[in-house]
């Protein structure tokens, strides 16, 4: 009996995060930030402009990943935009230490860090943005909750007292 128990614990905590859906909101997000933002730097050649790009694409990546979860939960936008600044910074530190990028802010000082400072919070904002309307988008298409089991709630707690 209470091996049944552990093992159906395991089986809701296994489902409380869509991996899957994570991963194709990630996907979604990289490659809308890489085919309009390598144009955009063509063009440009403003790293703003990739940056701009990344948060659109976030922003729908991230409505694919809520809508993937079913319903409005504030933590697959967290982790989708913590995961996508993760490999965005690494492109562009990288590529601006190796000199294939240019500089986020031209003409200021080296240190400046006004870029690594507004593009993550635009970054944030739209993941989590993005996740909630996508999981209310698709509570509502289903008449409620997403998952057999969820209440539709923002926070799951609601769903707690079953």
């Amino acid at each position: 009996m209470a091996a049944e128990a552990v093992s159906g614990a395991r089986r809701e905590r296994a489902r409380d995060v869509d991996w899957r859906g994570l991963a194709w909101g990630l996907l979604v997000a990289v490659a809308g930030t890489l085919v309009p933002g390598a144009a955009l730097l063509a063009a440009t050649r403003s790293v703003w402009a990739v940056a701009a790009a990344g948060v659109v694409s976030l922003l729908a990546g991230s409505w694919l990943a809520g809508r993937r979860f079913g319903r409005p939960e504030l933590l697959v936008g967290a982790t989708l935009g913590v995961l996508y600044f993760a490999a965005a910074a690494a492109v562009l530190l990288g590529g601006t230490l190796l000199e294939a990028l240019p500089e986020p802010l031209p003409g200021l000082p080296v240190g400046d860090s006004t870029f690594f400072f507004v593009w993550p919070l635009t970054q944030l904002a739209a993941a989590v943005s993005g996740a909630l309307l996508g999981g209310w988008h698709a509570s509502r298409g289903r008449g409620g909750g997403g998952r057999p089991g969820d209440e539709g709630s923002v926070s799951g707690l609601e769903g707690e007292a079953r």
